[in-house]
Formats: structure tokens, sequence, C-alpha cells
């Protein structure tokens, strides 16, 4: 509140604690935006405008009534380099996945992927990034299913590029993704990714052209686009360069950036 009163800003972007916020700036007459990072739309109407990362979380808004003038969608960004990458492989497959350890993230469905893959007698190494409520759970289900050996939890992640360069594929097996920005952190650093075919991911990615979908929760199904990728360079090759060329044209920070400010600007 101190801060806002200082800077007296044209417009505030509350992006957490909608109630703490909207106290904080209640003397303010500067528009309050929200943004939709997770499926969450209870205050959209205490707001002034609402940002939604897809056109599948607009949709859901909508349906609840709300105004559309006050709506924009506007996905999340990221920075890339001038330089496109190229895909790259480790002598043995490095799998890679990366979020919070809870249970709509979907690592206990990779993990039995990867079982599959032991069974199989097919090599590879897996590291997951990341902390959570999940993880006990997650190390009891490594042992089961014998792949302790071959799996690695990193912990949180300080350094994403140091993440992404011991890794040669992105697992996104998430439950529930309103987006997906680790989808963006893999095309810039050249990784190929095997998605669950759900919100954020189905909303961004094209099968066989940008990324290889599995149907959630299906194990076998993910473990059998793990060993495609393994055996095909020249797949993992084209899926690189068109993902990469994907966020370059829609998810770019010059590109986004420019939306976003048009939006703020409309508001205030």
């Amino acid at each position: 509140a101190f801060l806002c009163k200082k800077i007296r800003p044209d417009a505030i972007i509350i992006h957490n604690y909608i109630n703490l916020c909207l106290w904080a700036t209640r003397w303010s007459k500067a528009p309050k935006i929200g943004v939709s990072h997770m499926y969450k739309y209870k205050h959209v109407n205490r707001l002034d405008g609402f940002i939604t990362l897809t056109p599948e979380i607009h949709e859901k808004v909508v349906r609840q009534g709300i105004n559309s003038a006050k709506l924009a969608i506007i996905p999340n960004a990221i920075w890339l380099d001038s330089t496109k990458p190229k895909f790259s492989q480790h002598s043995q497959p490095v799998i890679g996945a990366i979020g919070r350890l809870a249970h709509e993230k979907g690592f206990h469905i990779l993990i039995k992927s990867l079982g599959i893959l032991k069974k199989r007698n097919i090599s590879f190494k897996c590291l997951i990034g990341g902390d959570g409520p999940q993880k006990e759970e997650l190390l009891q289900l490594a042992k089961e299913n014998n792949v302790l050996e071959c799996l690695e939890f990193l912990g949180e992640i300080v350094d994403n590029k140091n993440f992404y360069r011991k890794v040669d594929f992105l697992a996104l097996p998430s439950l529930s993704e309103t987006f997906g920005l680790t989808i963006l952190e893999a095309a810039k650093f050249g990784k190929p990714i095997i998605a669950s075919k759900m919100g954020g991911p189905k909303a961004i990615l094209t099968d066989y052209q940008n990324t290889l979908f599995f149907e959630p929760a299906n194990d076998e199904m993910l473990a059998e686009k793990l060993i495609l990728l393994f055996e095909n360079e020249e797949l993992c090759e084209k899926l690189v360069s068109s993902c990469y060329r994907l966020v370059f044209e829609k998810y770019s920070y010059s590109i986004v950036g420019k939306e976003l400010e048009a939006f703020i600007k409309n508001l205030a």
C-alpha cells in the first residue's frame, strides 16, 4: 500500500492474494487487473480487467457471465536467444521433468512409465526438478518400479539453463495445467516435448508437429512416445525446430509485451 501511494500507478496487476491486494490498493482509482494462472475465477467481478492465458480459460470465464470487454487472452512469454537451438542427445537418453511435486503435476505417471522402460531393458536416465508434498510418495513409487538408480530428484531448480543442458527431452505429464511455462523453456533450449493432451499444452501445441501428445494418466502411452523419441533423431529435430518457431512467433516477449501494453493502456 505504501509503495502504491508513492508510485501512484496508472494500472495495478494483481497476480495473487486478491483479497489482500484489493484491500491494500482500495484508495487507488487505478484499474486492478487479475491473471488466471490457475483455474480460479471467483474474483473476476471485483476486478476492472482480467487476463486469461489461453482460449480455454477465456471461454470458462465468459460462461460465468463476465463481460468480455474486460477480458484479454494474453499468454505467458519468454526471452529468446538470437541463436536458434539445435537438438543433441547424450549417449544415454536423459528425460527431464520440472515442477512442483504435487499430484496434479503427474510425476507419478512419469515414474510408472519409467518402470515400463526399465522392464523393456531400455537404457535411460531421468532428472526431476522441483520440490513439494508428494516427494516421499514419489520416492516410494520409484522404488516399487525399480527405477531409483536411474532417477534423480534435483530439488528446487535455480539455474534453468543448466537444468536443460543436462536433459535431452522434456516430459510434461500434468493432470491439470493452465499453461505450462516449461513448454516455452524447452523450446528455448531445444528440447523435444512429450506432453499430456489437456489444458495449456493442448491449447499451445500440435501433435507430431511441435510435440508428442499422450492421453492424460496413460503411463504406457507415455513410455511408447519416449521410446519413439529415443529412436528417431529426425523427428526430434523436426519437433525442436517447429516448437521454437511457434514460440518465437507467438510467445516471445517482443510479441506478448505489445499485447499486454495495449490491454493495460486501454483500461487505464
